[in-house]
């Protein structure tokens, strides 16, 4: 939260493996504030969920309970309760469980489908990916036919600078060790494995990790490609980015906007095998951060991965 400019916490929570806190930060633009529910590990201080609510909560209206469940009082007299994988089994057997019905197969599928864009623990999302499999369904596909890539390793938040000594010590290495601990500035941070199923292969940093300001992503995949051949990296980034592919620097953006897909193009030479990406992406700060990456051909058609 000290990242966070001008929060004011309304709430703290302390469990065994995590602290959630309830805090206020103003908006930019606008006069409304903004409230948001985080969780933080006790252990290593990354983000386990961070949930932009809807509504006004009341001050102090924060519990946890036995179960690991937070509760959370409204301002309106409502109670919201936002629960770990238990209550995300719960939820997802009763959907599963109406799924034969063939009049109610399709919103099934789509609530099951939509929990993904509030879901961004990596066991949360494989379990919501596990149930639509079972119910015959590829999220995947789509985005993949698209030249989207989805599976991704990150490591972030790291401060932000336009040369950050991590840039040479891991890259020129051609692959990246993500099963290796990284020491930034004093701090080991793991990476951690994230799939996006977005059309456009977007990856919201931001709901992964919170509001942030002054830091970077680092992003890292590997893409298996058919044949020798020259491709092209479809990059939309907010804010800024550097790309490196098999281990050379490709291109980037150096300065602050918002993310929109395929905003940049870059030239690189495709290889027959496995193919490595990684990418650095800037967060200068506000409530928007993400990336995503896409590939084709010269003439601008995806190729399928």
């Amino acid at each position: 939260l000290s990242r966070i400019k001008e929060c004011r916490t309304l709430a703290l929570a302390l469990a065994k493996n995590c602290a959630v806190a309830l805090y206020e930060s103003p908006r930019e633009r606008d006069f409304r504030p903004r409230y948001q529910l985080v969780a933080i590990d006790r252990a290593s201080g990354r983000t386990l969920f961070n949930v932009e609510l809807d509504s006004a909560p009341r001050q102090n209206g924060l519990a946890i309970d036995s179960d690991g469940r937070v509760l959370l009082a409204m301002a309106d007299g409502s109670v919201s309760c936002f629960g770990g994988m238990q209550a995300l089994d719960a939820y997802l057997d009763g959907l599963a469980g109406t799924a034969g019905n063939a009049d109610m197969r399709a919103e099934v599928i789509r609530r099951i489908s939509s929990a993904l864009d509030d879901v961004h623990d990596q066991k949360e999302r494989e379990t919501v990916l596990a149930r639509l499999k079972e119910l015959g369904v590829d999220p995947l596909a789509a985005t993949k036919a698209n030249g989207c890539v989805c599976a991704w390793n990150l490591l972030a938040p790291v401060p932000y600078n336009d040369t950050h000594p991590l840039d040479e010590n891991l890259f020129p290495r051609e692959r990246v060790d993500t099963g290796a601990a990284c020491t930034i500035d004093g701090e080991s941070l793991k990476w951690q494995p994230y799939q996006t199923v977005q059309m456009t292969g977007q990856v919201d940093l931001a709901g992964i990790y919170g509001e942030q300001a002054s830091v970077a992503a680092y992003a890292y995949a590997e893409v298996k490609l058919a044949q020798d051949a020259p491709i092209v990296l479809k990059i939309g980034s907010n804010d800024g980015f550097i790309c490196w592919f098999n281990g050379k620097e490709a291109g980037g953006f150096p300065s602050p906007r918002g993310y929109i897909p395929d905003q940049d193009s870059l030239n690189v030479n495709g290889r027959k095998g496995k193919n490595a990406i990684l990418i650095k992406v800037a967060q200068e700060g506000g409530s928007a951060w993400a990336f995503s990456v896409r590939i084709t051909d010269p003439a601008g058609n995806p190729i399928a991965l």
